[in-house]
C-alpha cells in the first residue's frame, strides 16, 4: 500500500474503529470527518468514498487476523505446523468476531470479479504477496516432507483452508473446532 500522510493514517485508524464496531454502511463520512477534525470536503479529497478507506482497513484487519500469537516450532512436520497454526487462527477469529463481520460486509459491498468499486493497485499487490501468509509456508513444508497429501496448487489450497475456517467461525462457531479438526485437517493428512 502507498505511503500515507499522517492525516490519512488518522482517518484510517478512526475508520477502522467505526467499521469494525458499527460497520461500513453505518459509518457516515460526515461523522468520520468530524471525529478526525477535518471538513467533509477535505476527507473526500483524500478518500472518495468509505469503500476506498475500507481497502486500507481490510489490509490492516487481514494482517492482524492472519498473524497468530506464539512461536510454531520448526521441528514439527509441516502438517503439525499447519494444524497448530489453523487452531490458533480459529481461536483468534473467534475472539475477533467484529473483524470477521467487517470482512464479510466488505466482501458483500465489493466484488472483485464484477469490479464494483475501484481498488487501489497496491491493494491487489499486497493481497497477492503470499510471502506474508506464514501458513502457506507450513502447508508447502507439509507437502514437501510428505505429512500433507500433494496438491496441485499449494498456495490456493492453503488460502482456501484459511477462508473456509473464517467462514466457519462466522456461521458455525459452536462447532468450529470439530469441523476444523475432524473434517478439514484430517482430510489433508498423508
Amino acid at each position: 500500500m502507498p505511503e500515507l500522510t499522517p492525516l490519512e493514517q488518522r482517518v484510517i485508524e478512526i475508520a477502522r474503529e467505526d467499521f469494525v464496531t458499527k460497520g461500513i454502511l453505518k459509518t457516515e463520512m460526515r461523522d468520520l470527518a468530524a471525529r478526525v477534525g477535518i471538513s467533509r470536503s477535505s476527507l473526500y479529497r483524500h478518500f472518495p468514498s468509505s469503500l476506498s478507506i475500507a481497502f486500507y482497513v481490510l489490509n490492516d484487519v487481514l494482517t492482524e487476523l492472519m498473524t497468530v500469537e506464539g512461536k510454531i516450532p520448526e521441528s514439527m512436520s509441516g502438517y503439525e505446523q499447519f494444524s497448530l497454526y489453523m487452531h490458533k487462527a480459529v481461536d483468534k477469529l473467534c475472539v475477533n468476531l467484529n473483524m470477521v463481520r467487517f470482512i464479510k460486509e466488505f466482501d458483500t459491498l465489493y466484488d472483485l470479479k464484477s469490479g464494483s468499486g475501484e481498488a487501489p493497485a497496491e491493494y491487489y499487490a499486497t493481497l497477492s504477496d503470499y510471502s506474508r501468509y506464514q501458513f502457506i509456508g507450513y502447508y508447502r513444508k507439509g507437502v514437501e516432507d510428505g505429512s500433507i497429501k500433494p496438491c496441485e496448487n499449494v498456495v490456493h489450497t492453503a488460502l482456501t483452508f484459511y477462508w473456509v475456517a473464517q467462514s466457519m467461525v462466522e456461521h458455525i462457531m459452536l462447532r468450529v473446532e470439530t469441523y476444523l479438526h475432524e473434517l478439514m485437517l484430517a482430510g489433508i493428512k498423508a
